[in-house]
């Protein structure tokens, strides 16, 4: 069965992200939902096979993303605080360009 990533709703994600500011509870919110999207749609169940593509290395970034994810929901991190919310930022970002161009080359190949 073949399963296909929400790409536009992906490219809607990594465009808006760098945008959001971390000294308004609105933006914290939607970062805590595209985080919670991300892990819930990407990282889990059929999508799984999207962490084969990078290999090891994407993997292991999802996991990094995961375990910031589980310390803001154990409030060890805080998304109004700078360096929480930077670290946060950073990661979703690297995961998303990570997916969004592993499955450009996936597409490619599929298209041969």
């Amino acid at each position: 069965m073949d399963y296909s990533l929400p790409i536009a709703q992906l490219q809607q994600l990594r465009s808006e992200l760098p945008s959001l500011q971390n000294d308004r509870p609105a933006d914290q919110q939607q970062l805590q939902h595209a985080m919670q999207f991300f892990i819930d749609e990407i990282f889990s169940l059929p999508h799984g096979r999207f962490l084969h593509l990078d290999g090891p290395a994407l993997r292991q970034q999802f996991a990094h993303l995961d375990t910031l994810h589980q310390q803001l929901e154990q409030g060890h991190l805080h998304l109004n605080q700078p360096h929480d919310w930077q670290l946060i930022m950073q990661q979703m970002l690297l995961v998303l360009d990570k997916v969004l161009a592993a499955e450009a080359t996936h597409q490619l190949g599929k298209s041969h």
